[in-house]
């Protein structure tokens, strides 16, 4: 007689979850391995009150300097990796591109700490800006934010500069935030974890029960299965909007309500 638990979970998907968590066991360690990882990101946001039907007579003006709109870009750059980046791996500077785009003023740079002497400098080439970024060192999750006041850019898509042996990499979702939801789930995702093992345990308990029942009607298997398969996507879909949340250092989110 075929138990509870072998309906739901065949031998065949048994034996794939089990491949699957010997490689993760595999993977995880190789991935923690000591290495430089240097990240940029970024989030632009217009603050200009100007719409289409805006008179053409109301001028926007920064500091005497006649504009056609001013955005907010907060920027991110920091080494998610565990080996330590030093100023003397820098082989070339590193330089954040605005295309078509004039920096207004001084950066405001928030470092995670001041030991790591994070400084950025403005310059401009033609009709493009460029964000010039320096530091002394950058440990794990090392870094800043920097807070740029711009024109309108045409792309703020390239990071030049050069690491010895290490590429700088555009990590993408700064700009996404986490639902109070999602937030909660840190504490309740764990919850419902224990509680869907319970409930699969008290299953296989009383599995001659539960099979006569079966028997008896068709449809508490389907719904059995449904309820579980429901409870899993959502569980996966919480821990994904987690997990891509804090692929960004805690430090950087902040006063993330403050900046929406």
């Amino acid at each position: 007689m075929n138990t509870i638990l072998e309906q739901i979970v065949p031998p065949s998907v048994s034996f794939f979850l089990l491949l699957g968590l010997a490689v993760m066991a595999i993977l995880i360690p190789l991935k923690l391995h000591k290495k430089q990882k240097p990240i940029w990101s970024y989030k632009a946001v217009e603050i200009t009150p100007f719409r289409r039907d805006t008179p053409p007579h109301l001028k926007l003006f920064y500091k005497n300097t006649q504009v056609d709109s001013v955005y907010r870009t907060r920027l991110i750059f920091f080494n998610k990796g565990k080996q330590v980046i030093d100023r003397k791996d820098v082989t070339e500077k590193i330089a954040i591109k605005f295309q078509g785009s004039k920096i207004l003023c001084k950066p405001d740079i928030i470092p995670n700490k001041e030991a790591i002497q994070f400084s950025a400098k403005r310059t401009l080439k033609g009709k493009d800006s460029f964000l010039q970024l320096d530091f002394r060192y950058l440990g794990h999750n090392d870094g800043a934010v920097i807070d740029i006041l711009h024109t309108k850019a045409e792309k703020i898509d390239k990071c030049s500069g050069d690491l010895k042996e290490v590429d700088i990499t555009k990590m993408e979702g700064f700009d996404q935030h986490l639902p109070p939801f999602y937030r909660s789930q840190y504490v309740m995702t764990p919850i419902i974890m224990v509680s869907m093992t319970i409930i699969l345990l008290n299953m296989v308990m009383r599995t001659e029960e539960l099979y006569s029942k079966i028997q008896e009607d068709r449809t508490i298997l389907p719904m059995i299965i449904g309820v579980i398969a429901l409870s899993a996507i959502l569980l996966v879909f919480g821990l994904i909007k987690q997990l891509s949340h804090r692929r960004f250092p805690t430090w950087s989110r902040k006063d993330e309500s403050s900046t929406k």
